[in-house]
Formats: structure tokens, sequence, C-alpha cells
């Protein structure tokens, strides 16, 4: 990222009121260049920032959808690129260490970021994610 850049998102960061310094990282990365800047203040910014990123975060992540052939590829080339791609946020050194403590494949990561596409890396990464459960309606009066 441009330094000019950086000081832009810092800038707006400061006039949407973000302040906490995760979401300052996730605004910063999904405002990269100025279209997306432009996009994202012209169709998602509606005054509620934190959920105007994470909205902004999905329509990324649905527009930047690749296979997992096409992951499995930029992923072998470079891991911090075709992280960032799938789940729309920055990767750290952190995360990658994380990930090859847990030795996990790119076909495993490819299938839990499937499974729950909303997930954060680091929730991908924790695998606590939540497990869909069969709503019991059981209990319900049948007429």
């Amino acid at each position: 990222m441009k330094n000019d850049q950086l000081y832009v998102n810092e800038v707006l960061c400061g006039d949407l009121g973000v302040e906490v310094g995760e979401h300052k990282l996730l605004l910063s990365f999904l405002t990269r260049n100025e279209k997306d800047l432009g996009l994202f203040m012209d169709k998602y910014y509606n005054g509620n920032v934190v959920k105007n990123m994470i909205v902004f975060q999905r329509h990324k992540r649905e527009i930047n959808k690749m296979s997992q052939d096409e992951f499995g590829i930029m992923f072998e080339e470079n891991e911090v690129a075709a992280l960032e791609k799938l789940f729309q946020e920055q990767v750290s050194e952190r995360d990658i260490e994380r990930m090859n403590k847990q030795t996990l494949t790119y076909e495993e990561i490819y299938k839990r970021h499937t499974k729950h596409p909303h997930e954060s890396l680091n929730n991908v990464l924790k695998d606590n994610l939540v497990k869909t459960t069969k709503r019991d309606d059981s209990y319900l009066i049948q007429f």
C-alpha cells in the first residue's frame, strides 16, 4: 500500500470514527484503491461503519471468488496473497505461523472457508466455527 493511501485511510478512519485497530486494518485493506474507496462510500456506507465494512467485505469476497484449484495455484505461489484474496482481509505473519503450526493444507482452509464463507481467517484457523445443527421442532404442537 502506498504511503499516501495509508495516510488517506488514516484520515478516513478518523473521519468515520473507526478507533479499534482491527477495524482500521480492515477498512484500510478493503479500500486500498480509489475505486474501492468510492464504492464503499457511495454504495455501502450509511453511518454504521463496522456493519458497513462487513457487508462490503462480503461483497468483495463474492466478486473475488475462486475455485479450489485457482486458490491452490495461487497459494503455492504466494500464501499471503491467496489468503487475502479469499478472505478479503489483511493476513499477518502470525496467521501464517498459526496455519503452518496446524499443518493446514490449502484444501482444508478452502473447505472451511466454503463451509463458513462469512468467517474471518482467524476463526477459520481456530476451527471453532459454529456448527450448523438441525433445528428440533418436535416440541411444537402439531395441528
